[in-house]
């Protein structure tokens, strides 16, 4: 509104211009003030026409992109086009392993070795069948260490890659800034891990005392709740869990967000 109202009281070409150079009338003149502008930005918006149109090319390429962002604005939401805009949300949906492999549209992969990786590889029936389609891709799904498989993660804007993985160790990845991975699905399994010691030996009693005394005293939880360092740690919800509540976002539109930009950066030239 205020780049359509400075371009009409500055453009040698608009009408305020020609108005003085006796070019247009006086009524002319104020087609492109700042209160007019508002309505001629209102009135393009709702598709609707306007008295008298831009002179100058400025104006026009401006009016231009205005109006194709607020076509588009207008066919998202008249016509509900869910299926463009549905999949940022659609991970949230994959709550098992069934939904996992009777899916198409995201491909996940694991850390080599990693506890997961040997619950999926010595499992059978489903849990096999999810080692299997991660082990034969064409796509290479499967990664050397956590920090890798987080960094594909985030690079993956599509959102088409997910890593299959431990509870706390994913939610302790989540938990990092820049907060752009979210954790969905519940638990699949268990692993219990376990001390070994020679028989007879005084450390199983020990370490079983140590164990207990540590879980009494609240040891165990703090360090499960441990935070190396609180300034890379999220503030709150990470922007997908934040996003995944609204059906419709910003992030959706971020195309039609740039284009319009990309024309209101352009009229500058023209004046």
């Amino acid at each position: 509104m205020c780049t359509g109202g400075v371009a009409g009281h500055f453009s040698p070409y608009e009408w305020r211009r020609r108005a003085e150079r006796g070019e247009a009338t006086e009524e002319e003149s104020q087609t492109f003030s700042l209160h007019n502008s508002i309505m001629y930005v209102l009135s393009t918006g709702f598709l609707q026409s306007y008295t008298r149109g831009p002179r100058s090319w400025s104006l026009r390429i401006l009016s231009a992109f205005w109006f194709w962002f607020s076509l588009c604005i207008v066919f998202i939401y008249a016509f509900n086009l869910n299926s463009v805009f549905k999949f940022s949300k659609t991970a949230i949906r994959v709550k098992d392993t069934h939904d996992l492999l009777f899916q198409d549209i995201i491909n996940f992969g694991a850390v080599r070795f990693s506890p997961s990786y040997d619950f999926y590889r010595y499992n059978e029936g489903q849990y096999r069948q999810v080692f299997d389609r991660m082990l034969n891709s064409d796509q290479n799904l499967l990664e050397d260490r956590l920090e890798d498989a987080v960094y594909r993660i985030r690079r993956q804007w599509d959102a088409r890659y997910a890593i299959v993985g431990e509870e706390r160790i994913l939610q302790y990845a989540a938990d990092r800034k820049p907060c752009r991975l979210f954790i969905t699905g519940k638990t699949l399994g268990r692993i219990a891990f376990s001390m070994a010691t020679p028989s007879g030996s005084p450390l199983r009693d020990q370490l079983s005392y140590a164990i207990r005394l540590l879980q009494e005293r609240g040891e165990i939880d703090k360090i499960l709740e441990m935070s190396f360092s609180d300034n890379l740690r999220c503030s709150g919800d990470s922007i997908w869990e934040n996003e995944t509540k609204k059906s419709f976002t910003i992030h959706d539109l971020q195309g039609c967000i740039t284009s319009f930009s990309s024309g209101w950066q352009a009229v500058p030239s023209f004046l």
